[in-house]
């Protein structure tokens, strides 16, 4: 596998390549949360993934310590490598550092199957949504990418 490397990014990376990946995607105001995490992942210095994670309750919940996935996007070409696995493991590391304890998202029909292999469950919204959340703790890894 080649390598790549994962690291923190801004709000303007993760929504560039949000917006070429996941159309209709917009800014929002978790972007600019003090506690949000924008992470890429870079093969070379080419941005081939990213993620967002931010303090938000769930839309009907009222579980504290609830953290929001938004923009969890792999560029084709790289799909299937574990990479959305990483950029998942690592916003929940971050929520789970700072007091979380649930992740959810909103998931299209066509990502719902990643989520659920990530132990997500939830139920539709309408035809385009799912709403969908797991409990989270930090993850403890002996290897590294």
């Amino acid at each position: 596998m080649p390598a790549f490397d994962l690291r923190p990014i801004d709000a303007a990376e993760a929504l560039g390549l949000r917006r070429a990946l996941l159309p209709g995607s917009e800014a929002h105001p978790g972007d600019e949360h003090e506690d949000r995490r924008h992470v890429g992942v870079f093969k070379g210095e080419q941005l081939v993934g990213v993620g967002t994670a931010h303090p938000q309750p769930m839309p009907g919940g009222l579980h504290a310590g609830a953290w929001r996935i938004r923009g969890l996007a792999v560029e084709h070409g790289h799909r299937g490598r574990g990479l959305g696995t990483l950029l998942l493991q690592d916003l929940f590391d971050h929520a789970t550092s700072l007091g979380g304890t649930l992740a959810w998202a909103l998931v299209p029909p066509e990502a719902a199957g990643f989520f659920i292999r990530h132990r997500f469950d939830g139920s539709a919204i309408d035809d385009r949504m799912r709403l969908m959340s797991v409990a989270i703790r930090p993850t403890t890894r002996s290897w590294a990418i």
